[in-house]
């Protein structure tokens, strides 16, 4: 496990402020996962909502394979102004497993603003009523 130290071989918290305003700047920073992926439910489906600003849904997949659900996308953006050439690139891959009460083959994705939800059937659940279970009488065995 990794933890922050707050100072560097006794040099002083000036050393760490130095430190912190090189890597809290832009400049080599390295951003968080650019997915925030949520999960909800209901008694009909479960529900994960992947806000991917700056995707759309020719870059985006959702997969699934040995009962585990895939969400990536991947891009790549090659710009050339003025004799400058530059490219980026960007991707993701998020991953859950799914539950036996899911139905794998009816998964349905939707995309609209940055944002995809992908909704997961669940299987139907017979509802037992009040039930009251007789108790039978064995006969004792003779001997």
């Amino acid at each position: 496990m990794l933890a922050r130290r707050n100072k560097l071989y006794g040099f002083g918290s000036s050393w760490d402020h130095f430190l912190s305003e090189i890597f809290d700047s832009d400049f080599g920073k390295r951003t968080e996962d650019p997915v925030q992926v949520s999960y909800e439910y209901d008694d009909n489906s479960y529900y994960v909502r992947a806000v991917v600003p700056g995707f759309n849904e020719k870059e985006l997949y959702v997969n699934v394979n040995d009962n585990i659900l895939t969400v990536s996308g991947k891009k790549e953006k090659v710009s050339d102004k003025d004799g400058l050439h530059s490219s980026s690139r960007s991707s993701f891959t998020q991953s859950v497993r799914l539950g036996n009460d899911t139905i794998p083959e009816d998964i349905n994705a939707e995309h609209k603003d940055g944002i995809l939800v992908i909704s997961i059937p669940r299987k139907r659940r017979n509802k037992i009523e009040d039930k009251t279970i007789p108790i039978k009488v064995l006969k004792e065995a003779k001997t």
